[in-house]
């Protein structure tokens, strides 16, 4: 079963979903939007990258596409972001600073 498209081309739907996604947050909170119409475009976002996800899962890479769905409804549910790698793209300055302040901290003889 070759599947409706290539695991590559659904990749690249994905970061477009993801870029799309960012952009739209970027222009609610640079006030450009309204939070209607970004809310309507992410969960629009959202069941774009759900939709991509299950088409992955008629390619020969089910296992794969399988456990990007899951983190897929794992990230929408409990942190709100349409897609993984919008939370990994917004997230890492967070968790980098965070790792700085404990490194920078277990350096203090207190």
């Amino acid at each position: 079963m070759s599947g409706i498209l290539p695991s590559r081309k659904l990749i690249g739907l994905v970061i477009a979903t993801a870029v799309l996604a960012l952009a739209t947050a970027d222009l609610r909170r640079r006030g450009f939007m309204s939070p209607s119409l970004a809310s309507a475009i992410a969960i629009s976002l959202l069941l774009i990258n759900l939709a991509l996800c299950i088409a992955g899962l008629m390619t020969r890479q089910k296992v794969a596409w399988g456990l990007y769905l899951l983190v897929s409804l794992a990230t929408s549910l409990v942190l709100g972001f349409a897609t993984p790698v919008n939370a990994a793209l917004t997230l890492l300055p967070l968790g980098i600073g965070a790792l700085l302040d404990v490194i920078h901290a277990s350096g203090r003889p207190w």
